[in-house]
């Protein structure tokens, strides 16, 4: 069995590319490496403080079903606040702890950069300064560090950005999009919506992201048998 690849596709749509850095597991394509596979699906929609967001909800309900459907012991987590989010992850742990095998980390919702670092942020968030982003949202890191109880580790990460007029009424500015995302542990894969500093196309009036509906028409198409390389073809 070959180790997970980072796989990349190019998508056009409506005139502009996005880069899709994804990679999706199979219950077969593990067969031969991992007994169970535990997934922790977020989608985070109803921000209290943030414009709300009309797909994460529905992004995470439809990955959820495809992933059940693939094999995954599934957690799914909907307009989540902080400390709920932080138990979700810590509890995720736990379950990898015991069963080790394939996890795989999904969240929809706002997603931001600060100083090179990556951070999810849950719906309670009220980010009035610059310092509040760490104590105020979930950083990236703290979730590849709690799947490194599993074989095989993957993060899918839909984020949108913080509008554009929340922050400058703040007096302080992020990067657009997430940052680069590297792995120091072994059977990594880390995808993203769109390629470090760019942001995701969504249209408000569909039921999920662009990036999300990609991915789970494709997997309800593949089939359980398909291999990661054959479900990105």
């Amino acid at each position: 069995m070959k180790k997970l690849k980072e796989l990349s596709l190019a998508l056009l749509f409506m005139g502009l590319v996005a880069l899709l850095t994804i990679g999706c597991p199979t219950k077969n394509a593990f067969a031969a490496h991992s007994d169970s596979y535990i997934a922790l699906v977020i989608g985070n929609g109803n921000y209290r403080n943030i414009s709300p967001l009309s797909t994460p909800v529905k992004n995470a309900a439809d990955m959820a079903n495809v992933l059940k459907k693939l094999g995954f012991e599934v957690t799914l987590a909907q307009n989540v606040n902080r400390r709920a989010m932080r138990e979700a992850i810590d509890e995720f742990e736990t379950r990898l702890h015991h069963k080790g095998g394939t996890g795989l980390f999904y969240f929809s919702g706002y997603g931001l950069q600060n100083k090179g670092h990556n951070f999810l942020v849950p719906v309670d968030a009220n980010i009035q300064h610059e310092a509040d982003i760490q104590f105020e949202s979930l950083e990236v890191e703290r979730v590849l560090h709690r799947l490194k109880q599993a074989n095989d580790k993957i993060v899918i990460l839909d984020c949108q950005d913080i509008p554009f007029y929340y922050m400058s009424s703040k007096f302080f500015y992020t990067k657009r999009g997430l940052a680069q995302i590297n792995s120091h542990t072994s059977n990594t894969t880390i995808a993203i919506a769109a390629a470090p500093g760019q942001t995701t196309l969504t249209l408000t009036y569909h039921r999920n992201s662009v990036y999300t509906k990609q991915l789970v028409d494709v997997l309800s198409q593949k089939g359980t048998s398909m291999r990661t390389e054959d479900v990105l073809k």
